[in-house]
């Protein structure tokens, strides 16, 4: 089960980064778990506990935050830390557990990211470094250009493809779906690309369902509900 979890992670994050093109720029600011492929047909890979690029990503992280022991991760804020703690039998072999990975800190934001493998899938935690709480976080996390939004992206075990969630800045859960549009019968229709926030804080995703002409849809808020709007034509079934 251990294997088969990293696996789906990796080609989740694959997905995620080279057909999404997630990126940090100067509007929006992101954190993710995984790391960047040196080739363009590379598949990209997770952050491992206790790995090379961990140890790397810790070094960057303020206020002694560190990895204390195997499977014990100290994640330290402006006015103390956090323990975050692995639970047996650790995801070895076919068994189940808990993991928790650093995966990164954003002077930026004011967030540490850490890394969630469980039974359940691949998600994440965020905490804040100006008050020590928690926040829901993902595999990775996009936020809007005002930073009052992101969203975060997880992999739930045994989902073909990720999900999607969308939070308010204090981590107030307002919208989750799956990555992508499905038909009624939960058929695969399209998955999401070039996943982005515009200038004015709405969020923006291409998609071709079922190879038709390649489309932009928005998450917008109508009616009290948010739904994918298109701004291109689009058609499903």
């Amino acid at each position: 089960m251990s294997t088969m979890k990293w696996i789906l992670g990796s080609i989740a994050s694959s997905l995620l980064f080279a057909s999404s093109a997630l990126a940090q720029t100067d509007t929006q600011q992101a954190l993710t778990c995984a790391i960047p492929s040196t080739q363009p047909t590379q598949l990209e890979k997770l952050v491992e506990p206790r790995s090379a690029e961990e140890s790397a990503r810790l070094q960057h992280a303020p206020h002694a935050t560190k990895r204390l022991a195997k499977h014990e991760l100290q994640i330290g804020w402006s006015s103390g830390h956090r323990l975050f703690k692995d639970k047996p039998p650790f995801l070895e072999g076919s068994l189940d557990g808990l993991v928790w990975i650093y995966c990164g800190y954003s002077p930026a934001l004011e967030l540490h990211l850490i890394g969630k493998n469980d039974e359940q899938g691949f998600t994440g935690t965020l905490v804040d470094d100006a008050k020590g709480s928690l926040l829901p976080g993902g595999e990775s996390v996009l936020f809007s250009p005002n930073r009052k939004l992101y969203i975060a992206y997880s992999q739930p075990d045994g989902q073909d493809g990720e999900t999607l969630s969308l939070y308010t800045r204090s981590g107030s859960l307002l919208w989750q779906g799956y990555n992508g549009f499905l038909s009624p019968d939960g058929t695969i229709l399209g998955n999401f690309e070039n996943l982005h926030w515009d200038l004015e804080n709405k969020l923006i995703a291409e998609i071709t369902p079922n190879s038709q002409k390649k489309s932009t849809v928005a998450l917008t808020h109508r009616n009290g509900k948010w739904k994918w709007v298109p701004i291109t034509n689009l058609k499903l079934p």
